[in-house]
């Protein structure tokens, strides 16, 4: 019995020391590298428990790059999940409830949305569908519903960003319409003038001055 006890205690001890020889490391040249954790004791102005996560995940050279995971105030309960790219939002996400329930999901690119995004109910009903093209416009059909699970508004669009139908349903009828509502030429063509300044002001270029695709993640800055 005390041999198994001996043995227990020095697994346990090795595989203390196992995980800090793997973890919050840094490489020669003082950047962070592989997996961090941080813990309430290193930010204490943050108001988690001592011993409590405030978030962690993966670095590359100093960088964000991977999975993050950041936590409640408990320092237990995960509250968000994001994927990084050169220590920028870059891939999909999470927003989790404190019941465990996923709030929002989506993915982020080139700060802005892109494919589909939904979020819910804090009972984990469907409350928004909203899909987006490569620079972050909305297209083909967003749906919205009300906390019975019943559609509560469609929007049709014509082309990404400009939309040319919205229904309405009410609240307590499924799929009973209140009412239709069809866009002019004139409020389609505001809509495009102002996707246009919307794309123009996001405009991102690479440190060569080359402009940076919808598409790309990293490290940008404007012009």
């Amino acid at each position: 019995m005390k041999l198994l006890l001996a043995v227990l205690v020095t697994l346990i001890v090795t595989n203390t020391f196992c995980q800090s020889d793997t973890i919050n490391q840094k490489d020669m040249n003082g950047r962070k590298q592989g997996h961090w954790i941080y813990y309430g004791k290193d930010r204490p102005e943050a108001g988690y428990p001592s011993e409590g996560k405030i978030e962690e995940g993966p670095y590359l050279n100093d960088r964000k790059e991977g999975v993050w995971i950041k936590y409640y105030n408990d320092g237990v309960t995960p509250k968000f999940t994001a994927t990084y790219h050169n220590n920028r939002p870059c891939g999909p996400y999470k927003k989790i409830g404190g019941s465990n329930i996923v709030l929002e999901e989506g993915n982020f690119r080139s700060n802005h949305y892109v494919g589909v995004k939904a979020t819910y109910y804090d009972d984990g009903q469907l409350k928004q569908w909203v899909k987006y093209n490569n620079s972050g416009l909305e297209l083909d059909t967003s749906y919205y519903y009300f906390p019975n699970g019943c559609k509560e508004i469609e929007i049709h669009y014509e082309e990404p960003g400009v939309h040319y139908k919205s229904i309405r349903y009410l609240a307590d009828s499924c799929n009973k319409v209140r009412e239709t509502i069809i866009y002019d030429e004139e409020s389609k063509q505001r809509a495009r003038d102002h996707n246009k300044v919307y794309l123009s002001n996001r405009r991102y270029f690479r440190e060569n001055g080359t402009i940076k695709d919808s598409s790309d993640c990293g490290h940008m800055k404007r012009e």
